[in-house]
This record gives structure tokens, C-alpha cells and sequence, in this order.
């Protein structure tokens, strides 16, 4: 390994600290936090936990390819669903040329998630639609209509459906999770928590 091409890539991915998430325009928000490397944190650990609930799946394995499921949107940007009707990006290019000189298991588990057809990556797939469904979810307890239509699917020339996202999870793991993120509220994990004594 060259060290130098290392550090190179570890610079590179820096940039997703900055990349805001395209989606942002069409939920009528700026939301400085919600950046491609935030996105890809929690994707990665929803991935492990999907992992974790199939037998003869390796979570770790889940974990690493969420990590590098969006690197190209270093290169290409993050484009939302109506960027994609118009723009083509290579994503074949900017992978060979952002991971031959690296490890060539970082090349393997973009390319296998990308194929989309092993379990593993259509297990990732689910945990990249399941944080958008959180996120979604979060917006629209803020206030934000946009994000509550989303979820919905109210002004999308279809019938509302309160589990509308989730026609996008293609696992039963996925969609099991899915429906639990719908129905349980963004502030609930801390509700036990609340306590107005100092320990």
C-alpha cells in the first residue's frame, strides 16, 4: 500500500464532510448537518444491525460497505430525483479511478454494492432507504410539511400511504425495521432518560 495514494483518498473523503445532501432543495430546508458523511455514519449502522439479523451474513462485512456506498459522490456530487432525470454520472470511471491504487477489497465492496445483487447489498440498499425514512422522519416532527408528505406520499400523484418510503426496502429485515421507524417517535429513546436530578 502507498501510503501517499492513502492519504490522498483519506483527504478525499474528507469532502463529504462538506457535501450537503442534494435532497435538502426538495424538502424546502438547509440543514447543515445532514452532509453525505452523516448520512453514510448512520447508514453504516443501521447496515451492522440488518446484518446482525440475518443468518450467515457478516454485519462487519454490512458495516464497511455502507462506509463506502457514496464515496463517488466525492467526485459526481449528490444528485437528487430530479438531477438524476437529466444527469448522467460515470460511476464506473470515478470507481476504477478512485479505487485501483487502493486496497483491492475497497474496490470489491463498492463494486458488489453497486451490482446490487447480492443479499449484502440489497441489505445496505434497505439501510440507505431506512436512514432517509429517519431523517424524513425527524424533519417532519420539526414542523417540516415537505418531509411529512414524503413519508406519506401526499402530492405524489398516488394515494397516501403511511408506510409510503418503504416501497423502496426490498428485504424482509428491512421492511420489519422500516415499519418500526415509522411508528415509533424521533424522541422517544430519551423519554426514560429525562430526569431533572443530577447524578
Amino acid at each position: 500500500m502507498d501510503l501517499k495514494v492513502l492519504a490522498n483518498h483519506l483527504y478525499e473523503v474528507g469532502y463529504l464532510k462538506r457535501t450537503i445532501r442534494s435532497g435538502q432543495r426538495g424538502l424546502l430546508t438547509a440543514n447543515l448537518t445532514d452532509t453525505v458523511a452523516s448520512h453514510t455514519y448512520r447508514v453504516a449502522i443501521i447496515a451492522w444491525h440488518l446484518g446482525s439479523m440475518v443468518k450467515d451474513v457478516d454485519p462487519n462485512k454490512l458495516a464497511a460497505m455502507a462506509l463506502f456506498h457514496d464515496l463517488d459522490e466525492v467526485r459526481s456530487g449528490d444528485s437528487d430525483w430530479v438531477s438524476k432525470r437529466y444527469v448522467k454520472i460515470n460511476n464506473d470511471q470515478i470507481n476504477k479511478e478512485q479505487c485501483n491504487d487502493l486496497d483491492s477489497r475497497l474496490k470489491d465492496l463498492v463494486v458488489e454494492y453497486d451490482d446490487r445483487k447480492s443479499l449484502e447489498s440489497k441489505l445496505v440498499k434497505d439501510a440507505d432507504v431506512l436512514e432517509l425514512i429517519l431523517t424524513l422522519k425527524e424533519l417532519s416532527y420539526a414542523g417540516n410539511q415537505e418531509a411529512k408528505n414524503w413519508l406519506g406520499g401526499i402530492n405524489f400523484n398516488r394515494e397516501p400511504d403511511k408506510y409510503n418510503q418503504l416501497r423502496y426496502v426490498t428485504t424482509v429485515q428491512g421492511k420489519k425495521l422500516g415499519k418500526e421507524i415509522y411508528d415509533t417517535d424521533p424522541s422517544n429513546w430519551w423519554h426514560h432518560l429525562s430526569t431533572n436530578k443530577n447524578l
